[in-house]
């Protein structure tokens, strides 16, 4: 079958595991042979897409929430349509989604097809009146599948396809010395980490309520949470309350991550709630057992006892004991680390991803 050429829009209103996912399968269609054609929403990854895709347009209508914005974007996209022959629109949003379903009705080419690939389903019930806008909607996991289902979304319209990412596999163990001494973290220190927005959902109040319990049994423990956010105030408040400051580190947003591994023993991903669970594969990448919420699809990512521990959510006391327990045993933290590595190395390539998504594009063009 002849590649076709797709318009790939995200909003790019950040960097994380949406977009470096995201960029990874614009990597993989490109050497697939595709022409892959990108509308961004800003430019904070702007040089990195550059690099992947056949060409690129910036322009903050693709983030826009209001009739005006969608209209507008709507026109952006009718030109790039015509402009680049695009036969299949693959949207990263719900709202990007409606304009191109605009820009398609009124494009001479009335065979354009349009793809939701939606990363966090947040209103469900709104995906579901996309039915007659959508040719077809991506799930990023089962139980986001399932849950449209649930809402009446036609299954036969409908797949999920896990996130993948394109890192390099660290070939060196050795931890990072200068982010040691950035942090004041001492050799014989043990190093829990968290990365993440720091909002509600993430749930990063529970690790320090559990960190106050794993410092009266490891007092030489460390804590570093990687991310900003709306309650960055009242988290570093709150580990004050608590008296365990001077054992919590909170980093900002950081792009050293291959460094910030390097130095952490065990991550953790409490949240209350995650579609996917970015970056559990990501830790999981990198050689890190991992302790994550039972919620959402994070089950489809971690392997409970093998690649790290589940918990119930907003349990804390759970989420000590388990802390404690794998940094008490490191014999059993190792087997996590190396099972994490396969596990990602074989269900979460590029590759596997780019297969899935070519079969949705070949389902859609035939």
């Amino acid at each position: 079958m002849k590649k076709c050429n797709v318009l790939l829009i995200t909003p790019c209103n950040s960097i994380g595991g949406e977009e470096l996912s995201t960029l990874s399968l614009v990597k993989e269609l490109k050497r697939r042979g595709y022409n892959v054609y990108i509308l961004l929403g800003s430019n904070k990854m702007l040089e990195e897409f550059k690099d992947s895709a056949t060409e690129v347009v910036v322009n903050p209508v693709v983030g826009s929430r209001n009739i005006r914005g969608v209209i507008q974007g709507a026109f952006l996209i009718r030109k790039l349509l015509k402009k680049y022959h695009i036969q299949i629109v693959h949207s990263q949003s719900v709202i990007p989604t409606i304009m191109g379903y605009l820009a398609a009705k009124g494009n001479a080419n009335k065979k354009v097809k349009v793809i939701l690939h939606e990363r966090g389903i947040k209103h469900y019930k709104l995906v579901k009146r996309l039915n007659f806008i959508a040719n077809f909607i991506i799930a990023n996991s089962k139980y986001e599948m399932e849950k449209l289902i649930k809402t009446g979304f036609p299954s036969k319209k409908l797949t999920f396809i896990h996130n993948c990412y394109n890192l390099p596999y660290p070939k060196k163990s050795e931890k990072d010395r200068a982010l040691l001494a950035e942090f004041h973290i001492q050799d014989n220190d043990f190093v829990v980490g968290a990365v993440g927005r720091l909002v509600p959902q993430k749930g990063f109040e529970y690790l320090l309520e559990a960190a106050k319990t794993v410092l009266k049994k490891i007092p030489n423990t460390k804590f570093i949470l990687v991310g900003g956010g709306e309650l960055e105030s009242k988290l570093k408040n709150f580990s004050r309350t608590l008296k365990i400051d001077k054992n919590v580190i909170f980093t900002g947003p950081r792009r050293d991550m291959d460094k910030i591994y390097s130095i952490i023993n065990i991550f953790t991903l409490p949240s209350l709630w995650e579609p996917f669970g970015n970056v559990s594969l990501e830790a999981m990448t990198f050689g890190k057992p991992v302790i994550a919420s039972e919620v959402g699809g994070i089950p489809e990512v971690v392997e409970d006892g093998v690649t790290g521990i589940l918990i119930p959510p907003k349990d804390s006391v759970k989420l000590a004991e388990v802390i404690i327990y794998l940094l008490k045993n490191p014999e059993v933290a190792k087997k996590m680390r190396e099972a994490g590595r396969k596990r990602v190395q074989k269900y979460f390539t590029p590759e596997r991803v780019g297969d899935e998504v070519e079969k949705v594009y070949e389902h859609l063009v035939s």
